[in-house]
C-alpha cells in the first residue's frame, strides 16, 4: 500500500469516496434539454467567480445526466460563448477549430474556462453514451431583456440612449465585434439543436453585423437626432488586447451554421433600434 508507513498514524485519516457523482436534479422526463443558465455579464466574473463557474461545470453534468435517464432522449442544446476562443490572433474569420491561449488562474478566465469544461462534457456523453448533445457559441447578442447594469458595452450604450446620456467612451473604440439580434440567435440555436451535427460546435453570429465600438456608440446615437446625444472618446487603450485576453477582433465564420440554412435576418440599425424602442 502506498500509504504503509503512515496508515497507523493517529492524524491520517483514509476515505473512500467517489468523486464522479453528480448531484441528481429532479427532472420530470423529457425530450429535449435547452441548457443556457450561466451568468454572462462581466460585472458578475470579479465578484461571483463560483457561480459563474459551477452552471457551465457541475449544472451541465447534472443535466446530461438528467437526459440520458430519459425514456426518449433526442438533444441536449449547450449554449457556450466566443470567449472560448481565448486570445486569438487577430481574425477576420474565426473558425470553430481555432483556439488562442486562455490563463486558467485569472478570475476573468472564469466564464470562459467554464464553457470550454460544459463542451468538453458535451462531447464526452455523446462519444461515451451517445447522448446527443449539440453546442452554440453565439458572439455578442443583443435585444430586448438586457438588464440595465449588464456590464457588456452595447448594453451600456443602448441605455445611456434610453436615459438620454452622451455615451463615454474608456478606449478608443478600435475594438471590432460582430452583433447579432436575439431573435437571429434564437434561430439560430434551434437550426443546431434540430439540424446540427452532435458534438460539434456552431458559431452563431451576424458577420454582416460587423462594428467597431466607436462605430456602434456613432450609430446609437445617430438613431435618435431628437436626442441630441454626443460621443465622447477619452484616453485610448495602450493594449491590442484587453487585459482579460480577449482579442481586439473577434469575428466570425459561420459557414458552419449557414450550411444547415440559417440566415441573420435583422442589422444593427434594425436590431438597436427595436432594443432600445422597447425599453
Amino acid at each position: 500500500m502506498r500509504l504503509g508507513d503512515a496508515i497507523d498514524d493517529p492524524h491520517l485519516t483514509i476515505q473512500t469516496s467517489d468523486l464522479s457523482a453528480i448531484a441528481k436534479l429532479e427532472i420530470a422526463d423529457c425530450n429535449y434539454v435547452l441548457h443556457a443558465a450561466s451568468q454572462a455579464s462581466p460585472r458578475f466574473y470579479s465578484v461571483d467567480p463560483v457561480g459563474t463557474l459551477l452552471p457551465n461545470a457541475l449544472g451541465t453534468a447534472a443535466l446530461l445526466g438528467c437526459l440520458q435517464s430519459s425514456a426518449d432522449p433526442r438533444g441536449m442544446l449547450f449554449v457556450s460563448s466566443s470567449e472560448v476562443y481565448g486570445d486569438v490572433p487577430s481574425s477576420r474569420s474565426l473558425h470553430e477549430d481555432a483556439y488562442g491561449v486562455l490563463n486558467p488562474t485569472s478570475i476573468r478566465a472564469c466564464y470562459a474556462e467554464g464553457k470550454r469544461f460544459g463542451e468538453a462534457l458535451c462531447a464526452a456523453w455523446y462519444h461515451q453514451y451517445q447522448l446527443p448533445t449539440y453546442i452554440v457559441r453565439p458572439f455578442h447578442t443583443y435585444g430586448p431583456g438586457l438588464q440595465e447594469n449588464d456590464g457588456r458595452v452595447f448594453a451600456d450604450f443602448a441605455f445611456n440612449v434610453v436615459r438620454g446620456e452622451n455615451i463615454v467612451m474608456n478606449s478608443d473604440g478600435a475594438a471590432r465585434r460582430a452583433f447579432c439580434y436575439v431573435s437571429d440567435v434564437i434561430a439560430g440555436f434551434f437550426t443546431v439543436l434540430l439540424t446540427g451535427k452532435p458534438a460539434v460546435a456552431y458559431n452563431v453570429a451576424n458577420p454582416a453585423g460587423e462594428l467597431s465600438v466607436y462605430e456602434l456608440a456613432q450609430l446609437l446615437v445617430s438613431l435618435y437626432p431628437q436626442k441630441k446625444l454626443s460621443v465622447v472618446r477619452r484616453e485610448p487603450s495602450l493594449s491590442g488586447v484587453r487585459s482579460h485576453g480577449i482579442s481586439t477582433e473577434l469575428l466570425p465564420d459561420t459557414r458552419r451554421l449557414t450550411a444547415l440554412g440559417w440566415r441573420a435576418k435583422i442589422d444593427p440599425e434594425q436590431g438597436f433600434r427595436r432594443m432600445i424602442d422597447a425599453y
